[in-house]
Parts: C-alpha cells; structure tokens; sequence
C-alpha cells in the first residue's frame, strides 16, 4: 500500500478562485448552488468555485447529476471515480468520493486496493479491468483491446460509454480541484489522502 503521507498534489494551498460568497449569490447562483445540493453532488467549495462561470455551471450540474445516478452500479463508478482521483492526485475528490463510496459499502480495504491498482490480487476479473480502464485511459488516452474485451463481458454498450464518459469527467474535475485550489470542507476532511 501507498504511504499517504508521501503523497503529493500539484494543488495549491490556497485557493486560487475562491467560492462565490453567499452574500454575493445571484439568485440564480444560489438556484444553481441549490439543484448541486438535490443531485447529491454536496461538494459546497467546487461548486460555489464553478458557479463564477454560471452558464457552464449549469451544464456541468446536468452532466455530473447524470453521472452519478447513471447505468453503472454504485460501487463500480465509486471505484473508478477514486481510482481517478488517486491518479490525479486530487485530494478534493478524493475526500468527497471516499465518503460516498463508504456510503455504498467501500471499505478501508477497497481505498488501499484503489491506491494499489490494478495489481491488487483481492480484485474481481470486472472490477480489476475497471481500475485497468482508468489506468489505461490515463497513461495512453485509450483502453486496450484486451482490456475492453474483459469490460465487454460485464457491461453492455451504454454502460461502457457511461465509463469512459465517467473517467474523462473526473479527471477534468481533478484538473479544475487541484489548479484552482479548492480547499477540502471541514465534514469531508477526515477522508483526506493528505491527513
């Protein structure tokens, strides 16, 4: 297992964006930051950060709320979405999708077999392709032919769309989370990679 405590980000230590301030909310920011609450998303820093760009906030709410109650099981977009966030180093998704994923039954052991990869010997043939399918798209930007026939025999088309739709999204969050700075908030910070 990885040393947490070697691990580092390429984030700032501060925020280089801050959150827009509530008492500076449009209402229609605060509509936006409202519908981010129903979806689940419940990441109040990146969203008040993403809401300074409202018309691309607003999108970005759709797409992210259609990811999370998409075609892939609970356990097996957690599971991509951490292996993502350990790759980028993104300690604020991370955090966040930790916590969700306990919430679907991911247990201490499934977070150390996500830092170790795809080498873990404790992953199911789906599930090791899964972690495989981030690895892959984050190295060469494609998934092996071998790769894909194993995913192939677990999800259908629209599944596998989803996930290769699912780990571009969550790398480009991990990009925005880290370049901007957005800081961990005080009741996702007990599920830090860096504490």
């Amino acid at each position: 297992m990885c040393d947490l405590r070697s691990m580092t980000t390429n984030k700032s230590p501060l925020p280089r964006i801050d959150p827009c301030n509530p008492e500076e909310q449009s209402d229609a920011i605060r509509a936006l930051l409202a519908v981010a609450d129903e979806t689940g998303l419940n990441a109040s820093n990146i969203c008040a950060t993403l809401a300074h760009n409202p018309e691309l906030f607003r999108k970005w709410l759709g797409f992210s709320g259609k990811l999370l109650a998409g075609a892939l099981s609970p356990r097996s977009r957690e599971l991509v979405i951490l292996r993502v966030a350990w790759l980028c180093k993104s300690d604020y998704e991370w955090a966040h999708h930790a916590r969700i994923g306990h919430r679907y039954g991911l247990s201490k052991m499934d977070l150390s077999q996500i830092m170790a990869g795809p080498e873990s010997d404790k992953w199911s043939t789906p599930e090791r392709a899964l972690i495989q399918s981030v690895d892959e798209l984050h190295a060469s930007s494609a998934i092996t032919d071998a790769t894909w026939r194993i995913l192939a025999q677990t999800y259908d088309e629209a599944q596998l769309i989803e996930l290769l739709l699912l780990i571009g999204h969550y790398q480009t969050v991990a990009f925005a989370a880290n370049s901007i700075g957005v800081q961990l908030e005080e009741e996702v910070e007990e599920y830090s990679f860096l504490r």
